[in-house]
């Protein structure tokens, strides 16, 4: 079931290639964005060119605070905060959100809350997309549509919510204990980085 989210204010942390793709889904279904990065403006702009983002980016947030400045956004202005999977849960900007109350969830999680079919999630140190992409191979044989989605290929927001339900996108990224999304999931050979 897609979540209600039109009018509301989220943050989305993290301004590559995964908040994009978060923020412009939020935007999608008629929420209000901001997107923050601990980078200054110039930085991000330059990620944005060099990775060619910057079409997704102008559609992705209604504001975007860069540098330590995002620190000074005040929570109860906010209904929750979205992680680029780069970004470290532990960021010290985000105590201050997480103890005003306000959900801090992954991409990952935000678009499978929009994703009307199964997943199918691989998470680990080592192996994850060799893994992720054995299993697409195999439901693709099988005749069943599973693109490779997450930090291998495509952001899974950037395809969450237009996926049919019989397909079974495979989200390659990492994920934590808090991930009670996670229906389908593998966690391999988890070592020490």
């Amino acid at each position: 079931m897609t979540p209600e989210v039109r009018g509301r204010t989220f943050l989305v942390l993290g301004l590559g290639r995964s908040g994009c793709a978060a923020g412009a889904l939020l935007r999608r279904h008629g929420a209000h964005v901001i997107g923050a990065d601990d980078a200054d403006r110039t930085a991000v702009e330059r990620r944005w060119s060099s990775e060619d983002l910057e079409e997704l980016a102008g559609v992705a947030f209604d504001r975007v605070e860069t540098g330590p400045d995002w620190r000074a956004l005040a929570p109860g202005d906010l209904d929750a905060v979205v992680l680029s999977p780069g970004v470290p849960p532990d960021n010290p900007g985000l105590s201050r959100l997480r103890k005003a109350g306000l959900p801090v969830h992954g991409e990952l999680e935000w678009a499978a809350r929009f994703c009307a079919s199964r997943v199918v999630a691989v998470s680990g140190t080592n192996g994850k997309s060799t893994t992720t992409a054995w299993i697409a191979h195999v439901l693709e044989t099988a005749g069943v549509p599973s693109p490779a989605l997450g930090n291998l290929g495509r952001p899974f927001a950037m395809e969450a919510d237009s996926l049919s339900t019989a397909a079974v996108p495979v989200v390659v990224g990492p994920f934590g204990q808090e991930d009670d999304w996670i229906e389908n999931g593998l966690t391999l050979h988890l070592t020490q980085e």
